[in-house]
């Protein structure tokens, strides 16, 4: 059983994006991510009207994410992709 003296108070601060996105936890020292892992994205590149997916996000860094499917395979040879480049997926649509 865990005592007082192991408790550890960490500050988080909540995110609620303008979009209508997922609210998101911003752990102390993290990046700032529109997206989290596991959260389902249409991958739609910059310039087009195609919409691939959905996919799920299976990393973040430095700004970028990559892709995997329902099973946890990578998709999209492991590519990095753009903030902008990919659109949260709307259960209601």
């Amino acid at each position: 059983m865990a005592s007082e003296d192991d408790i550890v108070e960490v500050e988080e601060e909540f995110t609620f994006p303008e979009d209508g996105a997922k609210p998101s936890v911003d752990h102390p020292g993290d990046g700032k991510y529109k997206f989290m892992p596991l959260d389902k994205v249409f991958l739609c590149p910059f310039g087009t009207q195609d919409r691939e997916g959905p996919y799920l996000i299976e990393k973040t860094e430095n700004g970028k994410y990559s892709l995997c499917d329902e099973d946890g395979k990578t998709v999209k040879g492991g590519e990095w992709f753009e903030e902008g480049d990919l659109t949260l997926y709307n259960h209601f649509e």
